[in-house]
Formats: structure tokens, sequence, C-alpha cells
């Protein structure tokens, strides 16, 4: 029901990729409910990392996160989005910033998550980290002209 949920949402902002976690990881912050790629080939094409959550077990007030996507065109430079968490907050979702428009095809993304006590990110707390698995056919990666590397 989760999936079905973060699938209508995100259709009604734009289209959608869905893929299912290789396995859906659970740390003591976080739990991930969901992830995939999202796209619109209507504004400009490629995909974005989409990846909802919710509160772990040890996870009572509210927290400061960072999210590392691993770059699909390369590089040792993740993907980088700041974040705060909130507990009373059932579910929430984080994404990449950006469009990618390059993507290794049949690979496994990672996407780490850093939990900080505080806000300058000095005090680290925890880690949750995702696999999602990229796999789509050359007719998807031309509507939403995306390369296949």
């Amino acid at each position: 029901m989760r999936h079905l949920l973060f699938i209508l949402m995100s259709l009604l902002a734009s289209s959608v990729v869905f893929a299912e976690p290789p396995s859906a990881t659970k740390s003591d912050y976080l739990v991930t409910e969901s992830a995939g790629f999202v796209g619109d080939s209507d504004k400009g094409g490629g995909f974005k990392f989409s990846i909802m959550f919710a509160a772990g077990e040890l996870l009572k007030e509210k927290r400061f996160a960072t999210a590392s996507f691993e770059n699909p065109e390369g590089g040792n430079n993740a993907i980088v989005v700041d974040f705060e968490i909130d507990p009373t907050q059932s579910m929430f979702t984080v994404s990449s910033p950006d469009a990618i428009h390059r993507w290794k095809n049949n690979y496994r993304y990672t996407i780490q998550v850093s939990i900080f006590e505080d806000q300058g990110r000095t005090k680290l707390l925890g880690t949750h980290t995702q696999k999602l698995d990229f796999a789509i056919p050359q007719k998807v990666a031309d509507t939403y002209q995306i390369t296949l590397l």
C-alpha cells in the first residue's frame, strides 16, 4: 500500500519509473518505505532519485541529515542533499535536486543518509544505506532523454 501511495503521489506531480529497492533497509533512525526514479518527459527529461522514509525507533526528536546519492554520471562526487527530520511526520521523501540524463543501466546505486545530532552536522548519530536497482529498456530511456552508459 505504501508503495502504491508513493507511485500515486509521484504521478500527480510528474511521470514516474518506479523501482523496488533490492531489500528495504531498516536502521535505528530510518526505515526505507519505497524508493525509485522520478522523471518528467515533458520538462526536459531525465530522472531524479526519490526515496521515502519512516522514522526509526531511535528517532525521538528533530535531527539533521545529509543524503548522498551515488552520482550516475560518474566520478567521486556524490549528489548531496541536506535536510531535517521531524519525527512527528509519519513519512517523508528526499529527492536528488536536478534531473540526471546519464545513467548506468542494469546497475545498483547506493544512497547513504547520515543522521546528525546538531545542525552543523558534526555529531554523527548513525547512517542508513539503501541500494536501488536501475534497469530500463531503451524505449523508456529515449522517452525520458536518458543516455544509458
